[in-house]
């Protein structure tokens, strides 16, 4: 007889036994089960397919896994089911642990944790031995042919997985040789990738060529053409920041695009919704938000539309793990998304406070840089309010509140130097004045400052 571990809520072993599918379970307990998303190198995915005589949910698919016996870890028990029904042997170090679903089903006296391990190897369709006695077939199905299967409600707790059915990303196009294009396209081929540049104009392209490393850039290709577009797994849009353009550009684009490429766009602010409707397929759209300077910021906003599917979002995720970068999800679509609404929210009272004389633009600057700034480099506000203690954060809020800035104008100081036509760097003279040499000079202290902070944060060069 087959024994489990009962869990607690908290998905700790109560030292508690039950015998295996005995679903009598008191309220509070759990058990734990695994599953496993094996994919090929060609990242397709091993499903296998139930029996017909089964009692509950013949000829369906899905993914192999099972409960974890009694004494059991959670990934000895996924290495022992993936060997058992399909011969595949992995190692601990070829899979790993990317999500862990529970359900709660009191009524029926079922409550369980269901921990999803992903592994990643190479082996032939041969080399696949299904158990028998329990398995109808198998084969290799993309992401995409699974979720046709979720839609037609042959494929088990479909939704369990959904979410998880990434891509794998290998060619990538950028459409726009600007800064944030040509940088992006720097850091992807710098990381492996397959990468076209694409601008619809030549000398773009060719200014673009002189600011891109040089080992990158032999690895990269410069294009007008609209084929650069077709048989691509990404395509990142980092095209003039106008939304009629950017519209007109979608609904040509788009058309070219395969089904299952994923689009993103770069904007640092224009509706994600709004540029979905012009894209073919706008489930597969959403926004990747890169920071400038792109090669020292590490964060990447990640932007739904209230059409992208879970698993696009996973998949620009990942992607963004892997090339580096610290990505943050931002699940629905605001104006500002999450960076620019908190940026502004602290520009405005910072303004309010130099516009009323209680602070200098500098003493503002130097409130930010050593204080505010220093810490929120190693936590974030809410992390920051934790270590403070939410009691005191509460009774400063009690009285602070009802006194900051909550004008929804543009902030006066702000307007007073836009109607001047004083723009800061780009043309020499902002809240600071950077005649002359001082806008290089600046810009060089700023990139070795954030250099610096990089480093002794993350301890590798970027």
């Amino acid at each position: 007889m087959e024994y489990w571990d009962i869990y607690d809520s908290s998905k700790q072993v109560t030292g508690r036994k039950m015998v295996r599918n005995d679903w009598h379970m008191k309220p509070g307990d759990y058990h734990l089960t695994v599953l496993a998303l094996i994919r090929d190198a060609a990242g397709r995915i091993l499903i296998t397919q139930r029996k017909g005589d089964k009692e509950w949910a013949p000829l369906k698919w899905e993914i192999p896994g099972g409960g974890v016996r009694a004494g059991e870890t959670s990934q000895e028990a996924v290495l022992r089911e993936v060997a058992e029904e399909t011969g595949l042997h992995f190692t601990p170090e070829q899979g790993r642990c990317i999500h862990t679903y529970r359900s709660d089903s009191p009524a029926e006296q079922n409550n369980y944790f269901v921990d999803i391990y992903e592994f990643r190897g190479i082996f032939m369709p041969e080399q696949v031995k299904i158990q028998e006695d329990e398995v109808e077939s198998f084969r290799l199905a993309t992401p995409g042919e699974i979720r046709q299967l979720g839609k037609q409600d042959d494929f088990l707790h479909f939704q369990r997985i959904e979410g998880l059915l990434t891509m794998d990303i290998k060619k990538i196009t950028i459409a726009g040789a600007g800064t944030m294009g040509y940088s992006m396209a720097d850091i992807f081929a710098q990381n492996g990738y397959e990468v076209t540049l694409w601008n619809h104009r030549q000398p773009t392209l060719d200014k673009a060529k002189t600011k891109i490393s040089p080992a990158a850039a032999e690895k990269i290709t410069f294009t007008t053409s609209l084929d650069a577009f077709r048989g691509r797994d990404l395509i990142v849009e980092s095209i003039a920041e106008n939304l009629d353009i950017k519209l007109d550009f979608y609904r040509q684009m788009s058309l070219l695009a395969d089904p299952e490429t994923i689009i993103a766009t770069n904007t640092s602010g224009l509706s994600i919704n709004k540029l979905a409707e012009a894209v073919t397929g706008p489930e597969r759209f959403l926004g990747m938000h890169w920071f400038n300077p792109p090669t020292l910021i590490p964060l990447i906003e990640i932007i739904k539309n209230a059409k992208t599917r879970p698993d696009v979002a996973r998949t620009i995720y990942d992607l963004s793990l892997a090339i580096g970068k610290k990505p943050a999800l931002v699940e629905k679509d605001v104006p500002g998304f999450a960076a620019n609404r908190i940026q502004l929210a602290v520009l405005r009272e910072a303004l309010a406070l130099v516009r009323d004389g209680v602070v200098s633009v500098e003493g503002a600057d130097a409130v930010m840089k050593y204080g505010l700034g220093f810490r929120w480099a190693c936590l974030g506000p809410l992390e920051t309010v934790d270590f403070g203690g939410l009691d005191v954060f509460y009774h400063i809020s009690e009285y602070l509140m009802p006194d900051l800035e909550d004008s929804h104008a543009v902030p006066e100081l702000l307007a007073k130097k836009f109607q001047a036509g004083e723009y800061g760097v780009k043309n020499g003279k902002g809240f600071y004045d950077y005649a002359g040499d001082k806008a290089r000079e600046a810009t060089a202290a700023r990139d070795k400052k954030l250099q610096a902070v990089y480093d002794a944060l993350y301890g590798e060069k970027k």
